[in-house]
């Protein structure tokens, strides 16, 4: 039997209520060329009879003998895959059926690529389900590592040659965040990209890895994101400068008009170190300041019109396009400031910064 051209990777760990949903949003890929790995991790729960029901030639499905952790699991699927392209995929989240498809066609459009993803969907997270937008272009791709992971983990097709060409694999020292510790050492040797496209629906999970461990991957990705800015910087940022940077990375709102200017003047300070130094694409990160932006100025509109006159008259506003949506969402929540208390606050810091 021939190997198959792209093998996913499924951990399971307690997650029966899930499960069955994320393996047929799998199953239902328009490329129907794959291998969908399943690696049960000690689950205590149904996690195993769920996906052992599951009937499909192109399922295996292993189970670790104690609890391994997701990276060891992960890597023990990166052993055991055939093909020439990995997708990973999480328990709890839902793909939608042109995920390989469209990110298999760009990498093998443009074969520098170590990795593509994608946008998702995201629902539970308090609020309307709503996309969130990322950069694509290689060059606004590289430059939002400075911000944050630049694609859902779920969404990521990589290029099994430049793993095995360069020793990649996850993390096994760290518990968290061992996504975007993936993604900056696949960045550092290969192009990356995203298509502009909702691949995946991210579900909130209260019980899964990135809430039972919050401050541990807060605390990772803050470490990420500090060497990010080393690259920038000659002094190393301290604790309270990486936490305004991540807020502002994040495109969390500002509190009151002077906090936003203070984040309008961050992210032209980074642009001008950036255009001295030329660490990154220059106009790529000016596109992916300019997304960062317009994320910050939306999130801010309880502020007013002082959030719509802050991204109206900056330079970013020539750089990127928002889409109707993100106008509309920036209009609604103007709307439901002046009608709610409730949202009388900054917006969309997700990460509890």
């Amino acid at each position: 039997m021939p190997n198959p051209t792209v093998s996913v990777i499924l951990p399971v760990f307690n997650n029966a209520s899930t499960v069955a949903s994320a393996i047929n949003s799998i199953l239902r890929q328009t490329f129907a060329d794959f291998e969908l790995i399943i690696i049960d991790d000690g689950s205590t729960d149904e996690s195993f009879a769920v996906a052992e029901r599951m009937r499909d030639p192109r399922i295996r499905l292993y189970r670790n003998e104690k609890n391994l952790g997701v990276s060891r699991t992960r890597n023990r699927g990166l052993a055991l895959m055939r093909g020439e392209f990995m997708a990973p995929m999480d328990a709890d989240d839902v793909c939608r059926r042109k995920r390989i498809e469209w990110t298999l066609r760009h990498v093998r459009e443009h074969p520098s690529l170590g990795l593509c993803g994608g946008w998702a969907l995201w629902r539970g997270w308090g609020s309307l389900p709503f996309v969130a937008r990322l950069p694509w272009g290689r060059d606004a791709v590289r430059s939002y590592l400075l911000f944050g992971m630049p694609s859902p983990h779920d969404a990521i097709l990589f290029n099994v040659r430049t793993l095995k060409e360069h020793g990649i694999q996850y993390n096994e020292q760290l518990r968290a965040a061992v996504d975007y510790d993936l993604y900056r050492q696949v960045a550092r040797v290969a192009d990356v990209d995203n298509v502009p496209r909702v691949l995946m629906e991210y579900r909130c999970n209260r019980e899964g890895l990135s809430n039972t461990r919050g401050q541990e991957s807060l605390r990772r990705r803050l470490d990420g994101l500090r060497e990010e800015l080393s690259r920038l910087f000659e002094d190393v940022p301290d604790e309270a400068t990486l936490r305004f940077h991540a807020r502002v990375g994040n495109g969390g709102g500002a509190h009151d008009a002077e906090e936003l200017a203070a984040m309008r003047d961050w992210l032209v300070r980074l642009e001008e170190v950036n255009g001295q130094r030329r660490v990154f694409p220059v106009e790529g990160l000016r596109w992916a300041a300019a997304m960062v932006w317009f994320q910050v100025c939306r999130n801010s509109a309880h502020l007013g019109w002082p959030a719509w006159q802050a991204w109206a008259h900056s330079h970013w506003a020539r750089a990127y396009k928002p889409a109707s949506s993100e106008w509309a969402g920036f209009f609604c929540s103007g709307m439901l400031a002046r009608v709610s208390p409730a949202r009388r606050k900054a917006q969309g810091n997700l990460l509890g910064l």
